[in-house]
């Protein structure tokens, strides 16, 4: 009787054990899921909201000539 208590705690134990190990694994994975998609709609808000301008190749050579001329 006495061994059968040692294996229902050992079993015990190892369940929890089990458990808490899942319960970290969701956790981890709902902060990484929430760090990504807060991320995502950052950079989507950031294209949203301010248009892409391409550089034309006059500004380019403006630029090096400046950088070159204020050294």
């Amino acid at each position: 009787m006495q061994k059968c208590i040692e294996y229902t705690k050992i079993i015990l134990m190892f369940s929890v054990l089990m458990v808490m190990i899942s319960v970290y694994i969701v956790v981890f994975g709902v902060i990484i899921a929430f760090y990504a998609s807060v991320k995502a709609f950052n950079t989507y808000k950031a294209k949203r909201h301010k248009p892409q301008v391409m550089p034309t190749q006059n500004n380019h050579i403006a630029d090096e000539h400046e950088r070159i001329t204020h050294v």
